[in-house]
């Protein structure tokens, strides 16, 4: 849903590291054309809108016009100081609708994401939504991702046990970022291709995931190598970094 930042190359991307890892999907498109004609997300954007109603029928959203300037000028870390919390405002075209309740207990992510985005201003829904609604449409329980989605994920979790079952939750293993010397994450908006072409040598990368691992000797060559070890809660809490450069 994030249409603004989509990218042919960025897909382009995402498809040259699995063939660089020898990695074949199982399942989902396999070409940057089959993804955009059968399962972007902007296919689905009617589910989102639901489930975006859903969560304003329970009474957990505010409306909020706030830009993303304005938030800045307040809180110095950027994140979002619930302004627009207790306004009551109407809503108009170029607001933006988040949600109003706090973390369950347990749980922290409000203190990362306070008041997160359900609906952007643009009028699509959020990240998150879009999160939710495939992952339960399509029974995904195990999810890999960065670190630095760790609050994103108990978030998404809690509106799972709101949205659709108490009991439904999805296995989250979040593993340390790529970065490169100035230590900036690289991700697919950065592209892999220069640091994959300057290390085509998959040794290097094998070696750091059979440190996270706490394999001592005889690293494994290739990724099926590593199913026997494979050990979420250790990479999870890994403070490994993984600099390529």
């Amino acid at each position: 849903m994030d249409s603004e930042r989509v990218r042919t190359e960025f897909l382009d991307d995402i498809y040259f590291s699995l063939e660089w890892l020898d990695i074949s999907p199982d399942e989902g498109p396999g070409s940057v054309q089959e993804f955009s004609e059968l399962f972007s997300q902007k296919l689905r954007k009617p589910k989102y809108v639901e489930l975006v109603e859903k969560i304003e029928q329970l009474g957990a959203t505010f409306n909020c016009q706030c830009s993303r300037s304005q938030i800045a000028s307040r809180s110095p870390d950027n994140l979002y100081d619930g302004h627009c919390k207790n306004l009551s405002l109407p809503f108009r075209p170029g607001m933006s609708k988040r949600f109003s309740m706090n973390a369950s207990p347990g749980l922290s992510w409000d203190k990362e994401i306070p008041f997160p985005m359900i609906q952007k201003r643009n009028g699509d829904p959020s990240f998150h939504i879009a999160s939710i609604s495939d992952d339960h449409d399509f029974e995904v329980d195990l999810i890999v991702r960065g670190e630095d989605l760790k609050a994103s994920s108990e978030f998404q979790n809690q509106l799972n046990h709101a949205l659709f079952d108490p009991a439904y939750n999805t296995y989250s293993i979040h593993h340390p970022v790529l970065v490169d010397k100035k230590g900036k994450k690289i991700s697919k908006s950065t592209l892999s291709n220069p640091w994959v072409k300057a290390n085509s040598d998959k040794r290097k990368l094998f070696g750091i995931l059979g440190e996270i691992l706490g394999l001592r000797t005889s690293v494994p060559t290739h990724l099926e190598g590593f199913l026997d070890y494979f050990d979420g809660k250790k990479i999870s809490e890994s403070k490994r970094q993984i600099n390529f450069e």
